[in-house]
């Protein structure tokens, strides 16, 4: 009877932390793409927190592929992908950024203001998104 050696997990590809990033409710999946014998078991982990499937979490492919069905900035985080198997273990560190498209906080309709001549007057804008967004102002549409 012949043994089959047994061989630790490696990862294929980049070796260096995934930056992810996906904009707010999309999808997005986190791969490790790794091998060994005997094949190794794969857990995922977000900020240190065994990842459990859901609703809005699928892991797939015998656990090399973390799907996210729906990205909340709730996803945002540091994910890992450990493999073991009896020869040994590694894991790949990632890092995603959920993008939140930018809004304006508040109202939407225009407001008219007055002024006196020669005096200051103060505009304001309320925005928010991630990253925080760049504001723009124009005078006559222009």
């Amino acid at each position: 009877m012949r043994s089959v050696p047994s061989v630790p997990p490696v990862f294929h590809g980049d070796e260096l932390p995934g930056n992810v990033s996906v904009v707010l409710s999309q999808p997005t999946s986190l791969t490790c793409d790794v091998t060994g014998s005997p094949t190794p078991v794969i857990t995922w982990y977000k900020d240190g927190n065994l990842v459990v499937p859901g609703h809005s979490v699928q892991i797939l492919d015998r656990g090399k592929t973390l799907r996210l069905l729906k990205a909340a900035s709730s996803d945002a985080g540091g994910y890992s992908c450990k493999a073991i198997n009896i020869a040994g273990s590694t894991d790949k560190d990632f890092f995603l950024d959920v993008l939140v498209p930018p809004s304006i906080i508040g109202t939407a309709s225009p407001k008219d203001l007055s002024g006196v001549l020669n005096q200051e007057i103060l505009l304001e804008c309320k925005v928010k998104g991630l990253p925080f967004p760049t504001i723009q102002w124009y005078k006559d549409r222009k």
